[in-house]
C-alpha cells in the first residue's frame, strides 16, 4: 500500500509546470506559513495564554524533529524512495534517511501544539501540515509511512509538551502564590 500511494501521488509530479509549482511550494515553503500562523495565533491570543500556545507548539516541534526523529534515524536507516525507485523527483534532497519525515514531525508538532489550545486554528494547521507531507511524497522524497511516522511523533510530542507545560505552570503558580 505504501508503494501504491507513493506512485499515485508522485504521478502528479511532472504532469505540468503549474502542478510542479504547487507541489514544490507545499513541500518546501508552506511550512513557513504554518510557523507564521503559530506565532500569530500566540501573539493575537486574547486570553493571555499565547505564551503557553507558543511554548507547547515550539517544544512539540523541536522535540519531535530534533530529538525523537534523530534517535529513530540513528538506529534505523530507510533509503529515500528516489534512491530505489524511478520517480518524478522534482525537489532535490540528500540521501539521508527518510523515516520518519523530519518536516512532518516538526509541522505536525507545531500544529498539534496549537490544536490542544485552539481547535479551529489547529485543524487548519493540521490540514496544512498534511499538505506538506503529501507534497513531499508527490515530490518523490518520502514514502507515505514516513509522513505517518512524523504525524505520530508530532502528536506524541505535543501531548508530552502539554503535560510538561501544565506541570511547570502548576509548580510556578504554587511557588509564586504560597498558601496564606
Amino acid at each position: 500500500m505504501d508503494l501504491s500511494v507513493l506512485k499515485y501521488l508522485n504521478g502528479f509530479a511532472g504532469q505540468s509546470e503549474f502542478l510542479n509549482k504547487i507541489i514544490i511550494f507545499s513541500a518546501e515553503y508552506l511550512g513557513f506559513f504554518i510557523l507564521a500562523a503559530v506565532i500569530a495565533s500566540a501573539l493575537l491570543n486574547r486570553k493571555k495564554d499565547g505564551l503557553k500556545i507558543f511554548a507547547a507548539s515550539f517544544f512539540s516541534a523541536v522535540f519531535s524533529r530534533f530529538l525523537f526523529t534523530e534517535i529513530i534515524r540513528f538506529f534505523y536507516y530507510r533509503p529515500r524512495p528516489f534512491l530505489l525507485l524511478e520517480l518524478n523527483q522534482i525537489i532535490s534532497h540528500g540521501a539521508t534517511s527518510s523515516f520518519p519525515s523530519g518536516h512532518s514531525a516538526f509541522y505536525f508538532g507545531l500544529s498539534f501544539g496549537v490544536f490542544l489550545f485552539r481547535k479551529k486554528i489547529g485543524i487548519i494547521l493540521l490540514f496544512a501540515s498534511s499538505l506538506v507531507g503529501a507534497s513531499r511524497v508527490a515530490a518523490g522524497v518520502h514514502y507515505p509511512t514516513d509522513i505517518l511516522g512524523g504525524f505520530i511523533l508530532g502528536f506524541i510530542s505535543s501531548l508530552f509538551g502539554f503535560f510538561l507545560l501544565r506541570q511547570f505552570y502548576k509548580n510556578f503558580y504554587r511557588t509564586t502564590n504560597p498558601p496564606q
